[in-house]
């Protein structure tokens, strides 16, 4: 009899340590934020210049330089092979479509999209 009730003590002291790890872990986390709101330190890597306050002009620039760079890789394809690259862009981009869309809809409009559309 003695053994359960030590393991009986034992169980819930470890829910108990358990509840206040938890609990503290939730605190600190706020407590972080509400640091980082107080001080302003939201901007702080931006100030002393680690990283770009705004990006945008470097990514444009960036995503410029990629299509640049599909386009000529494209026209250097044979045609065969371009064709094929260029369905296998539209399934993927469909599938991807599919797959980020789906969770999102009413389960009415999943059952009324009706079937896939045919590319041949």
């Amino acid at each position: 009899m003695q053994i359960r009730s030590s393991g009986f003590s034992e169980t819930w002291r470890v829910l108990a340590y358990t509840v206040a790890i938890a609990l503290a872990f939730i605190a600190l986390g706020r407590l972080q934020l509400a640091t980082f709101d107080r001080f302003g330190n939201d901007n702080a890597l931006a100030r002393i210049g680690l990283v770009d306050a705004h990006p945008e002009d470097k990514l444009r620039q960036q995503a410029e330089q990629v299509a640049a760079a599909s386009n000529d890789a494209v026209q250097r394809l044979p045609a065969g092979h371009r064709l094929a690259l260029l369905r296998m862009g539209y399934e993927l981009g469909y599938a991807s479509h599919l797959m980020g869309a789906s969770p999102c809809r009413q389960p009415t409009s999943r059952t009324r999209r009706g079937p896939r559309p045919s590319l041949t």
